[in-house]
């Protein structure tokens, strides 16, 4: 169709013409009359008003002037009462004459008030009537002077005064006043008079204008509603024809038209609507909601979405996502909607177009590839974080979103084999090699190889790649994926070096509790000899030997029980140069064996904190010792202490080895170990610092070390918090645990027949009556025939524990008497719970150290003393 008969075919369905022709004719005309009527109106009103409220004001104000006045006689008159009657009594000595004077003092301020108050409003009256005010009170003060004088006996002086003429000049003075006011009054009441005669005849005037010309106004827009009704009119028959002809065009439409009013009722459907949508005619008048029902996945109505869409923001819509809907016989089907507005004459919404298009088997045939592409770009974003694709020869040619956010190369540096540039250089040629061999041998690739991240990082990625082949089975790309596993490797590095160290930690431990082994076997095989000449150095080495295998497990023991949170702090106010003293005393000894000078320099005063003697005593021990170990011969070691604001500071220095800067952040790790060369020298199972780190949190401080390298030495720093302890609160340290006053009789049970012979020997060295059982049944035997005062219980024993008997012996007579020990290998806290819940008095580790056995031995022969003492 030419553009001129598309104008034309438009032109027999647009009837906005005619709006137009009634805006431009009738509207501005109706519009400005009618605005002129406002105009007029309002007018008259204001002009109403303003003039009223002038004749009222100007009412006011004349009434104003007349209070003044009137006000202003009072007062005179007030003034010339008082004058008469002070002159009366002065002539006449007689106080009758008095009442008028009297009358006027109590009433003259209120009236001068009362003046000031009504000329406060006048122009140019305030400083007339302040002038009165003060004639008034000048007057009033005259008469008062002549009145006393009279009534104090001096009336010859007051009638000299009167006879002076002051009183007559004062109250001349009065008057003179009074008639300059009254004449200003007079003045603007004259011009009120004259303002409010003008105001009547403009308002009169301007009553009269204004009807005039509201009458003429009334007549013109008479006369354009007529011509108004007459367009009107031919408006209505142009309308009806044009909506015949729209009717006929949409009845020939294949695709379902529908109308609707701007409420959304169908206003009108064609026989496409009744083929498609199966609408009749008695539709007609119902929302378009009930008649269209869409089932689509979402929630919203999406036919009617358009229809709102196109009513409030006009233009053309579309629905642009499948839609479904279910017709009156319950059939479905998908459909292609399109809506419109009508335009009426004012630019108002009248309704919508909305052409319907049954699109049921193109959108099946539409989803269903998009189902397949979904389900590849799925695949495609579960199998990997980098998908890429190359042609046949293995070159990139297309771009690859995530390659380039991982890489941060452009296309341009990546395409070709420029993928290589993004490869760590150490794994370039093998990966390029086996890229080239898997492309040649037309057989899936797979390579792991260290990928330069945006960031500069590398990252270990595993790579996959498939060949895509064409119908013929010739190559026609490839399709790789990356995945990166950098997290993985870590971990799997990590898990080596973790059992690397635990391997070399089991090899070392192995060895330092083996070595005490060699020394005892070797002791014990000297004294079978009977060679009493070397028994007393034979048995200190072998009390030395025993004590460092202890101080092992014990340290094995405390990290541990560190780790699980099952350490129990003694904590008391200790003063820290105690702990310190005797922490260098135990290493001074080995100081001395190699020659070095342990420099020690601490505060003069006492320095308290909150803290356990024994672990804090291990601390700097181990802290010490560890100077010594790695510091060579005739080397110095300094030890010094001193006050950092709300802390006591302790620093342990060396010249010795130092520590190599990579190992020094991992310094605190259990299974961490050096060079291994002093270690494996001097015994240790390098423990000691992951100990001191753990010990000294524990007391809420913090350590810190710092060396300048191999060969530069070190400088371990402790940092504590002190307290400020009063002199009660020391606590003094105890003497020496007292022995046993009197020989007890003890029962040993244990399965190891040599630990509990060897304790029975120990026992009956030192004066006691001892038994043994080597089980638990014999045990609880024994105690019912022995009556032991003191009970020594293995835990774990083959035919029964030590929990079953320790509940055994309780039930037995006596049983609750007897003191009732636990002497075990296990000593955690979950153990010693255990003992005490059985009905253990006291919880012992092996090996028992000999000052603790003396101390429950006292302790045994006290509780047997009181036992016996209540018996009696």
């Amino acid at each position: 169709m030419s553009p001129q008969n598309q104008d034309r075919f438009i032109d027999l369905f647009d009837v906005r013409h005619l709006a137009r022709n009634t805006r431009l004719g009738l509207d501005a005309p109706i519009h400005l009359v009618f605005l002129l009527l406002v105009v007029l109106v309002g007018l008259g009103g204001w002009l109403a008003h303003y003039h009223t409220r002038l004749l009222y004001e100007n009412q006011a104000q004349v009434s104003q002037t007349y209070r003044l006045l009137a006000q202003l006689q009072l007062v005179m008159a007030t003034a010339v009462d008082a004058e008469t009657g002070a002159r009366g009594y002065i002539a006449t000595g007689r106080e009758a004459y008095l009442d008028p004077y009297r009358a006027a003092i109590p009433v003259v301020d209120a009236r001068l008030a009362e003046l000031s108050l009504l000329a406060a409003e006048h122009e140019n009256q305030g400083e007339l009537v302040e002038l009165l005010t003060a004639r008034v009170h000048a007057h009033f003060e005259f008469l008062n002077r002549i009145v006393s004088s009279g009534l104090g006996g001096a009336r010859e002086a007051a009638i000299e005064a009167l006879r002076s003429g002051d009183g007559k000049q004062l109250l001349d003075g009065i008057r003179d006043v009074i008639d300059r006011v009254t004449e200003r009054e007079q003045e603007l009441l004259g011009e009120r008079r004259a303002l409010a005669s003008r105001s009547f005849r403009t308002a009169d005037l301007t009553g009269l204008l204004i009807a005039i010309s509201g009458v003429f106004l009334i007549v013109v827009l008479y006369n354009l509603i007529l011509r108004f009704e007459k367009l009107r009119n031919r408006s209505t028959l142009e309308i009806a024809n044009a909506q015949q002809r729209f009717e006929v065009a949409l009845g020939s439409i294949g695709d379902a038209v529908i109308v609707t009013d701007r409420e959304g009722r169908l206003a009108y459907c064609n026989d496409g609507c009744r083929s498609t949508l199966q609408l009749q005619s008695q539709d007609l008048g119902r929302p378009l909601g009930e008649l269209i029902t869409s089932i689509s996945g979402g929630a919203s109505d999406i036919p009617g979405s358009i229809v709102r869409r196109a009513i409030e923001e006009g233009g053309i819509h579309r629905t642009t996502v499948d839609t479904e809907i279910r017709l009156s016989d319950g059939s479905q089907i998908q459909i292609d909607a399109t809506a419109a507005r009508i335009q009426g004459h004012d630019d108002q919404s009248q309704g919508v177009v909305l052409v319907v298009r049954d699109v049921s088997a193109r959108r099946e045939r539409e989803r269903e590839l998009a189902r397949s592409h979904e389900r590849f770009r799925s695949l495609v974003l579960a199998t990997s974080q980098i998908v890429w694709t190359t042609d046949a020869e293995g070159r990139v040619r297309e771009d690859s979103p995530s390659w380039r956010a991982y890489t941060g190369q452009t296309y341009e540096q990546w395409s070709g084999f420029g993928w290589l540039d993004a490869l760590h250089a150490g794994d370039r040629e093998r990966t390029l090699f086996g890229w080239k061999r898997a492309i040649a041998e037309q057989r899936p690739f797979v390579a792991e190889y260290r990928l330069r991240r945006a960031d500069g990082a590398y990252c270990w990625n595993v790579v996959r790649a498939v060949p895509v082949r064409d119908n013929d089975g010739t190559i026609r790309e490839w399709i790789g994926m990356n995945h990166d596993i950098d997290s993985r490797k870590r971990a799997e590095q990590s898990q080596r070096d973790e059992g690397r160290r635990k391997d070399e930690f089991i090899a070392l431990l192995a060895h330092e509790l083996r070595n005490p082994l060699a020394p005892l076997r070797n002791g014990l095989e000297i004294l079978k000899s009977r060679s009493e000449s070397d028994a007393p150095r034979v048995i200190k080495m072998m009390d030395s030997q025993v004590a460092h295998m202890v101080r092992l497990i014990d340290d094995l023991l405390d990290v541990s029980r560190i780790g699980q949170g099952k350490l129990e702090l003694r904590l008391e106010c200790i003063d820290l140069r105690l702990v310190l003293s005797e922490a260098v005393d135990s290493v001074t000894p080995r100081a001395a064996r190699k020659n070095q000078s342990l420099h020690v320099k601490v505060l003069s005063g006492p320095m308290w904190v909150h803290g356990d003697a024994v672990r804090l005593n291990q601390v700097f021990t181990n802290l010490l010792s560890n100077a010594i170990k790695y510091s060579g011969a005739s080397e110095e070691i300094w030890l010094t202490a001193e006050r950092e604001g709300m802390r006591y500071l302790v620093s342990v220095r060396d010249s010795g080895q130092g520590i190599a800067t990579d190992l020094r952040p991992r310094i605190w790790d259990l299974f961490l170990q050096g060079s291994g060369q002093i270690e494996r020298a001097e015994g240790g199972l390098g423990i000691g610092l992951t100990l001191v780190k753990q010990l000294v949190e524990l007391h809420d401080g913090t350590v810190e070390v710092h060396s300048d390298g191999v060969g530069m030495g070190s400088e371990f720093t402790v940092r504590l918090p002190l307290v400020s302890v009063p002199d009660s609160d020391v606590r003094t340290p105890s003497g020496p645990a007292e022995t046993a006053t009197r020989a007890l009789r003890i029962l040993v049970i244990d399965d190891n027949e040599d630990s509990a012979e060897s304790t029975a020997m120990l026992l009956r060295l030192r004066g006691h009556d001892v038994r043994t059982a080597f089980r638990g049944e014999a045990g609880i035997v024994e105690f019912a025939r022995f009556g032991p005062e003191l009970v020594l219980c293995d835990i774990r024993m083959p035919d029964m524990t030590g929990y079953e008997v320790a509940r055994r012996v309780r039930s037995l007579k006596n049983g609750r008497a007897v003191l009732l020990v636990a002497l075990t290998g296990f000593g955690t806290q979950l153990d010693r719970e255990a003992s005490v819940n059985a009905g253990f008095d006291q919880h012992f580790v092996k090996p028992v150290d000999p000052d603790a056995l003396m101390e429950l031995l006292r302790a045994a022969a006290e509780r047997t003393a009181g036992t016996s003492e209540s018996a009696r």
